[in-house]
């Protein structure tokens, strides 16, 4: 993102909060990526003290795609989790499966997202997709959920069914394989060179040049990200940090990632 997109959706994020704080009723952006989640996160994390309360949501504790919320006086992070997992009001799931398994062609995550885009829709309204072996389920903003079970019909030439489901129904959930490894220090640029197998002046290269991208922190070479933060480096891949788990016989710090796969 440049900096005018920036300073744009900035803008647009304090005049959520303020329509929340005023009104006093929940506001939230669309399904944001994991780009703009960051560059997010280094605004909250400097300029987000004043703010209502917030946090970022996308139908499921490890989504990607996620928006930004503001909360109401009258609702705290708990009561709308569990709210949102049992009558969702904002984002919703749907189960999009073959008519015919057994006629069934093989089809992947682009056809899911280029059919729904084929309907007209923006990118901002389509939250995760999480693939099986022959159906997905996938994340959309509440108010476009009749419209695409009305309209969507076919994933790639497979003839589709559209179903509602709980956001909490869905037995997929992104690949990762967990890892151990020894760093230096539990430092951005250490994690980034264990992860990926890097140099640290590397990893400080990367980190300088804008191509790594945190959920939570704003990436310098000398922030400790916190636990459960997704982390991204251009190119390369993305994993979460899990945190410490003990120390290596060179006494270095052990700590646990999950790697996307």
């Amino acid at each position: 993102m440049d900096e005018g997109e920036l300073d744009f959706l900035w803008g647009h994020i304090l005049d959520l909060a303020h329509r929340c704080e005023s009104r006093d009723f929940l506001t939230s952006t669309a399904f944001l990526g994991f780009s703009e989640r960051s560059a997010i996160s280094s605004f909250l994390s400097s300029k987000g003290k004043d703010l209502p309360p917030h946090l970022f949501y996308g139908g499921y504790a490890e989504a990607e795609r996620s928006c930004l919320v503001f909360l109401p006086s009258y609702l705290d992070e708990e009561t709308f989790r569990l709210t949102e997992e049992s009558c969702p009001s904002f984002i919703s799931c749907l189960h999009i499966y073959p008519k015919s398994e057994k006629f069934a062609l093989k089809v992947g995550h682009r056809d899911y997202l280029g059919s729904l885009l084929g309907l007209g829709l923006e990118r901002e309204r389509i939250g995760d997709i999480l693939l099986g072996e022959n159906d997905a389920y996938v994340y959309v903003l509440s108010e476009n959920l009749a419209f695409i079970r009305e309209n969507l019909v076919s994933v790639g030439r497979n003839p589709v069914r559209v179903e509602e489901a709980s956001p909490s129904s869905c037995p997929y959930r992104p690949k990762f394989l967990e890892k151990r490894i020894p760093v230096a220090s539990i430092r951005l640029d250490s994690l980034l060179s264990g992860a990926f197998l890097i140099s640290r002046e590397e990893a400080k290269r990367q980190i300088e040049a804008g191509n790594v991208f945190l959920t939570e922190s704003k990436p310098k070479p000398e922030s400790c990200p916190k636990q459960g933060e997704h982390i991204s480096l251009k190119g390369k891949g993305k994993f979460v940090y899990l945190g410490e788990v003990g120390t290596s016989r060179k006494g270095k710090t052990v700590v646990l990632i999950k790697l996307a796969s």
